[in-house]
């Protein structure tokens, strides 16, 4: 198990990531480019190993200077290390909230995904509504509506990755999207 002593010493961090842990250590699911940092390229492991920890710092002042906003921490943090894809910085950041909701809110807006955007359209268009955001605030208004047991209120960033999953179940029933290759779940019984 990683003990979070470690991650500042540079050395025991990439010894326990090679060394201690199932290969490869990473997810593949996301695509995670390559970042820049004072004029030379690091990849994956090298940013997350030699070059996070010098990074607190910088990534703590953008963070606190995004007055809670998840979009605005993500662009100021991007800016400095020129990101093709800035998503993995949206998931680290939009974390935040879940462990302190005064520094990210809950509610910020959040960028939609890619995966996201055709799902959120049709809500929108049919909510009648302005803007992704204004859609995502008010699924979560209407969850009280049909979902009153949940167990936890939503926020803007479970309906844009719920929005993204309806598309992806929507494009293997349509067949643009091929089951190939995937995991496979296979309910029993009969559920038509």
């Amino acid at each position: 198990m990683l003990d979070p002593s470690i991650l500042k010493q540079t050395k025991n961090l990439k010894e326990f990531l090679l060394n201690s842990v199932s290969q490869p250590w990473c997810s593949a699911v996301y695509p995670v480019v390559s970042m820049h940092w004072e004029g030379k390229v690091y990849e994956r492991f090298e940013a997350c190993t030699d070059l996070l920890p010098a990074l607190v710092d910088f990534l703590v002042k953008c963070i606190k200077a995004s007055d809670g906003n998840v979009v605005t921490a993500t662009e100021m943090i991007n800016n400095k290390f020129g990101m093709s894809n800035d998503f993995p910085i949206f998931m680290a950041v939009i974390d935040i909230s879940w462990f302190d909701p005064e520094t990210i809110k809950p509610d910020t807006p959040v960028p939609s995904g890619i995966g996201a955007i055709p799902y959120l359209d049709r809500l929108q268009d049919h909510l009648g509504l302005e803007d992704h955001h204004a859609t995502a605030l008010k699924m979560v208004e209407l969850q009280a509506q049909y979902w009153p047991n949940s167990p936890r209120k939503f926020t803007p960033v479970d309906i844009e990755y719920l929005s993204c999953e309806c598309r992806k179940y929507f494009s293997y029933v349509n067949g643009t999207k091929k089951f190939e290759g995937k995991n496979v779940f296979t309910p029993k019984g009969n559920f038509n």
